[in-house]
């Protein structure tokens, strides 16, 4: 568990009109996570929570909370001579969720994100399957994004920012690559990107 606190003044930011700005008062930003991780043999459980207020929506919109799971199996694949291990292979889904908030909206003309007050969104839940395989010095990771399609929500919320999608089904769902090792995770293997 860690707690934040960070007071802010003189920030940029830009508003809802896409304008760049500059924050003229003092304001806070509170924070607080909950972290744990669960090992019972092969299967992996890790479980965070995150809440968060700021005392000016309109400057840095949060969503209050913020959950995210990583559920999987992590098992030796292949061992040299010495017995050490040189090929390991995670299986599982990550999932995510978080309260209604006023997701930035993208400007494509700027390549930058600006606030908006128009659309609430709860971003999920959503979640995705993935195969990491560490070999040596690299992993080769497969990723399926948002499999459950909204489940279990009847009404699914898809959008990641202000009307841009998360990607729904498909083969634009499938992502597939090298990454190199950075020791990273629980499990020492870098997170499907």
């Amino acid at each position: 568990a860690d707690v934040g606190y960070a007071l802010l003044a003189g920030n940029l930011y830009y508003g809802t009109d896409g304008v760049i700005r500059q924050n003229t008062s003092a304001m806070s930003v509170l924070s607080a996570q909950l972290r744990k991780e669960f090992k019972i043999g092969p299967a992996h459980l890790d479980h965070r929570a995150l809440f968060q207020l700021s005392s000016n929506p309109a400057i840095i919109p949060l969503p209050a909370v913020a959950l995210t799971f990583r559920y999987y199996f992590e098992f030796v694949v292949q061992r040299n001579e010495q017995r050490q291990t040189v090929m390991t292979m995670q299986v599982g889904a990550d999932a995510y969720f978080n309260t209604a908030w006023y997701s930035p909206a993208w400007n494509p003309n700027l390549g930058v994100f600006h606030n908006q007050t128009d659309r609430l969104y709860n971003n999920g839940p959503w979640f995705d399957i993935f195969v990491n395989v560490q070999w040596k010095r690299a992993c080769v990771f497969i990723k399926y994004q948002n499999a459950g399609l909204g489940w279990p929500l009847l009404h699914p919320d898809y959008f990641s920012a202000d009307r841009y999608i998360i990607t729904q089904n498909g083969m634009d769902g499938l992502k597939f690559g090298i990454d190199r090792d950075r020791k990273s995770g629980s499990a020492g293997m870098p997170r499907p990107i």
